[in-house]
């Protein structure tokens, strides 16, 4: 029989010292209480492995460490289940575990190793009851195998690890029981499970999902042991930013045509170091076709090691839409495929030209929905110089019955830097009275005279939207990642709040369905304020000789006065190669005008130079507008068909001769008619020489590739035709 759980989330706990444990007799596999255990070690480092000799090397893991805990309410029987799937040949030797026990409860404590039979509990491999319990302390508990206990698991084999039974009941209840812990993030991988019952149930079908019961999270439990050598890159948070020397920060939702850098976390959780990865960093809009690509080589990463991996250029996306920014780590022998992706999901949108658009953090797929006091969202100011207001916002509600509902509503402005927080907006509003699914939406225009809009100009304030959900009804909770709520690496924008909203705090969770109308306020800035995008003017490296490159930049006059710019001047030992669409004009307040500047270039250069910009109504203000583009070095590749016949599947083989100086062969088949694109990068991800971008028959071809102009080093080239896609290296000698 399946049973249904209800967890309260009731809050942080502090991570603390971390007990070990050494198992009993392994005849019985079981240790009638704490007494019997070896030794107690504290301070284990979850990375290096436990405190004991023999130590296990290696991990498989798929949680981070404890953030949340939660109360089973007075239920006495709620047992944990953590599927891990062996990616080699593993020695199992230690179990930790985040089992709360903040109360020093001394009730029995029971942890189970199972093989699996398909889906199902299959044969107890170990077995742990502690009669007296855990003493205090934590979060992490180490059990510890002996020697004659350890278990053999094969490549591909999943085992589960079982512990319980919880008795529950919160602090304000006497606090008896322990807890069971997750870590609260958005990468989570479905293999964490509950089951209510006297003794853990066999059937797979009678566990509920972490998941779908806590709208995300793993449940903090690890395995420890020694694996057959591998590599497995991981790629964790995605994260962004408006100034590409700022290395953490960013926005979801982005002014379209404001410049974005991207970068993500690279972790080799293997146990053999990485020599070389790719990295490809893309964007596809909402009908998931591709907007842009950029492949990174990385340098090589050693076996527990991360590292930051940034995009080495700057996007611009014109077109207001959901975004998703995709980032794939590929490295050779890589043993695990399902965290070689992760995700940043961005909204970019036009404040000046569609003010009435709602823009949020769910993908515009709600699955579930919550209870509780009270769920938000922030928006935060975008990065400018202009006041915005809030026009109306709305929020998608459960009622949990007919009838009509009220849905209490806020609005806060918060100011994270000085730790402001102002309840500005205090409504109720009503469903429709079904059990639908609706929003429920505010129009301030209505509901606010002119005289009491309510605006945000400092730099780091933003709007709190709220709702509270303890009125029959739940707010909708998108939980398909990637999920604002959950990056660590990005502002908190998901919320929680008291029934009354006069406190509120960040919630690492799932993203919640409340979105915003935002506009550029009716007064602009006082002033001639003159605005130029993108800042600087990067043509790229190894650019095609003889033909115009362009890029089209935008002055923007966003003061409450009109600016005049006077005249935008080409050094003089760049005015053969660079042009100028127009060089003054003048621009009401809120106009914007475009201004086409163009690089040509026959043969080989390399400029960094500034154009100056006069302003005369800017204060008098003149701006440095660096520009930089080069012709220097690139590679020449011609093609040609190697050999009759017709392949049965694509693709890409290795260049040959590797190393080579300067030329190698670069064999490619074709199954079928294709549109092909090759490219080749540097070891920064940086395009040299032009791409190839041709229609190939069916069949055998080569790439001959003459790199004379480029320096010595690794590269990388990239073959894409139809739905195949390859990239391998290639090593340049000089």
């Amino acid at each position: 029989m399946k049973h249904s759980l209800v967890l309260l989330l009731i809050g942080l706990i502090a991570f603390g010292a971390a007990p070990a444990y050494g198992i009993g007799d392994p005849n019985a596999f079981v240790a009638s209480n704490t007494t019997s255990l070896d030794r107690v070690v504290g301070n284990v480092s979850l990375e290096s492995g436990p405190s004991r000799d023999p130590a296990g090397e290696d991990w498989i893991s798929y949680c981070d460490d404890p953030s949340v805990y939660w109360s089973t309410g007075n239920v006495s029987q709620i047992w944990t289940r953590t599927r891990f799937t062996a990616p080699s040949a593993f020695t199992l030797q230690a179990i930790s575990a985040a089992p709360s026990n903040p109360n020093n409860v001394n009730a029995a404590f029971k942890l189970y190793v199972y093989r699996e039979n398909g889906n199902n509990l299959g044969q107890r491999v170990f077995a742990l009851e502690l009669n007296n319990g855990l003493p205090q302390g934590g979060p992490w508990y180490d059990f510890e195998f002996n020697e004659n206990q350890y278990v053999n698991i094969q490549e591909g084999e999943t085992f589960s690890v079982v512990y319980g039974p919880c008795p529950g009941q919160s602090p304000a209840n006497g606090g008896r029981g322990y807890w069971p812990q997750s870590d609260g993030a958005g990468n989570f991988r479905n293999r964490s499970y509950l089951y209510l019952g006297a003794a853990p149930s066999n059937t797979h079908g009678d566990w509920t999902d972490v998941v779908a019961t806590l709208n995300g999270g793993d449940l903090c439990v690890k395995a420890n042991g020694t694996l057959q050598r591998f590599t497995d890159l991981a790629v964790g948070a995605v994260y962004n930013s408006a100034v590409a020397d700022i290395p953490i920060g960013g926005r979801f939702i982005i002014q379209a045509g404001e410049e974005q850098t991207y970068r993500c976390n690279l972790k080799n959780v293997g146990s053999s170091d990485v020599a070389v990865a790719i990295v490809t960093f893309s964007c596809k809009d909402s009908d998931d076709n591709e907007v842009w690509v950029r492949d990174v080589i990385t340098d090589a990463i050693a076996a527990h090691d991360s590292l930051q991996v940034e995009c080495d250029t700057t996007f611009i996306v014109d077109q207001p839409g959901k975004y998703n920014i995709w980032v794939t780590a590929v490295a050779e022998s890589d043993a695990n495929g399902d965290n070689d992706i992760g995700g940043l999901e961005q909204t970019f949108w036009d404040p000046v030209g569609n003010p009435e658009e709602f823009v949020g953090y769910t993908d515009g797929v709600v699955e579930s929905s919550i209870g509780g006091d009270g769920f938000g969202a922030a928006f935060p100011k975008p990065a400018d110089e202009f006041v915005y207001k809030l026009l109306g916002f709305r929020v998608l509600v459960f009622p949990t019955a007919d009838g009509v509902q009220d849905v209490p509503v806020a609005v806060g402005i918060f100011d994270p830097t000085n730790q402001a927080y102002q309840l500005v907006f205090l409504d109720t509003l009503q469903t429709d009275g079904s059990a639908d699914s609706q929003f429920v939406t505010v129009d301030l225009r209505e509901a606010l005279p002119d005289s009491a809009q309510i605006s945000i100009s400092g730099e780091t304030e933003m709007f709190a939207v709220l709702a509270c959900a303890s009125n029959g009804v739940r707010i909708g909770v998108d939980g398909t990642p990637p999920s604002a709520g959950t990056n660590s690496f990005m502002p908190s924008v998901m919320w929680t709040t008291t029934s009354d909203f006069s406190r509120v705090g960040p919630s690492a969770s799932a993203d919640y369905a409340v979105e915003a109308q935002i506009a550029v306020s009716d007064e602009p800035p006082s002033g001639h304020l003159l605005r130029i995008l993108p800042d600087t003017l990067e043509f790229g490296n190894a650019l095609s000789r003889g033909e115009a490159h362009t890029i089209e930049a935008m002055f923007i006059s966003y003061g409450a006065d009109s600016v005049r710019v006077t005249s935008i001047t080409v050094p003089p030992g760049a005015r053969n190669y660079i042009h100028l669409s127009q060089s003054a004009f003048a621009m009401a307040s809120r106009e914007t005008t475009f201004v086409s500047i163009t690089f040509y270039r026959n043969d080989e250069a390399d400029l960094s130079s500034q154009l100056l910009v006069n302003s005369s109504w800017d204060n008098h203000r003149q701006y440095m507008w660096r520009l930089h583009a080069s012709t220097v070095g690139g590679i020449f590749v011609s093609v040609e068909n190697t050999k009759p016949g017709i392949p049965e599947a694509f693709n890409l083989s290795q260049n040959f001769p590797n190393p080579f100086n300067p030329t190698t062969t670069i064999d490619f088949a074709l199954p079928m008619s294709s549109e092909v694109s090759f490219v080749v990068f540097d070891v920064n991800g940086r395009q040299v020489g032009e791409s190839i971008a041709k229609h190939f028959g069916a069949g055998y071809h080569s790439f001959n590739v003459d790199a004379s102009s480029l320096p010595a080093g690794v590269y990388a080239y990239k073959l894409t035709a139809g739905d195949f896609s390859s990239t391998k290296k290639m090593v340049l000698t000089k």
